[in-house]
């Protein structure tokens, strides 16, 4: 069945998977007409540099504890975290492992800005 939301009255809404047992939580949107609604309940604790200058290694919280590998942002993805990380401009591939997310992006993009956009769509940003 996939992602169900569920409206709560106000301009908030749950967003479920069915696919799950007991129907996990996936996240929250926030009010109709946010730019990024669908915010995961991640944080960024902590970004290191990586070999390659167009990446870095997020630590979040809590840890992903699942390896999803997305190499082709125009494909999406069906992982939630992945998905959310795919949709911010400048994002090319995201792998997801057991403690961290490492995000590659375009040379014309600036990692200030988009560290603070992949913060807003999966929760904060504590570093």
């Amino acid at each position: 069945m996939g992602q169900v939301c569920i409206h709560d009255g106000s301009n908030h809404a749950l967003v479920a998977d069915s696919n799950r047992s007991a129907g996990v939580l996936l996240g929250f949107r926030g009010p109709r007409g946010a730019k990024k609604g669908l915010v995961l309940g991640y944080r960024i604790t902590h970004v290191e540099t990586t070999p390659n200058p167009l990446a870095r290694k997020l630590i979040v919280s809590p840890a992903p504890a699942r390896i999803v590998s997305c190499f082709d942002a125009s494909k999406g993805s069906d992982d939630p975290l992945a998905a959310a990380i795919l949709g911010c401009d400048g994002v090319t591939n995201v792998l997801i492992h057991l403690e961290f997310v490492s995000v590659c992006f375009t040379d014309k993009t600036k990692w200030t800005t988009l560290k603070g956009e992949i913060g807003r769509v999966i929760g904060g940003v504590d570093d």
